[in-house]
């Protein structure tokens, strides 16, 4: 008999577990929408630079920027959606737009791609038409 309490004790622990981790989900997918509504919402642009682009094995990738608000400098990372990892490298050095919260200035995300620049209403620049052949 007593392990079968344990058992239902271990279920319990387990069911708990469970939720928190979806709970846990949860959270930080609002906090993600907040952040990127207070963007929308609140958002000024400036320019920023590439400085590195990682990928992981699935072949996404993120950029790590630098940018900078009144005076202030600020590191920040930006996914990049359907970019070809293995042409990453051709963004670094780059200067592109970073939409930021007035509010909250270090919320910022980097405008790379072409879908990016439509998101944005942004006219994408002519500059970078040779990025076209690099996204998927």
């Amino acid at each position: 008999m007593g392990k079968m309490v344990l058992k239902g004790v271990g279920a319990a622990f387990s069911a708990l577990g469970s939720i928190a981790v979806v709970g846990g989900l949860l959270i930080l997918i609002f906090i993600d929408v907040y952040k990127t509504r207070a963007i929308i919402r609140y958002g000024k642009f400036t320019s920023g630079i590439v400085v590195k682009f990682y990928s992981d094995y699935r072949g996404n990738g993120s950029v790590e920027y630098t940018y900078e608000v009144k005076g202030t400098k600020y590191v920040g990372t930006s996914t990049v959606n359907n970019f070809r990892p293995n042409k990453g490298h051709l963004l670094e050095g780059l200067v592109l737009p970073v939409k930021y919260d007035i509010h909250e200035v270090q919320n910022a995300y980097m405008i790379v791609t072409p879908g990016d620049f439509k998101i944005n209403h942004i006219s994408f620049p002519d500059s970078l038409n040779w990025m076209r052949q690099y996204v998927n």
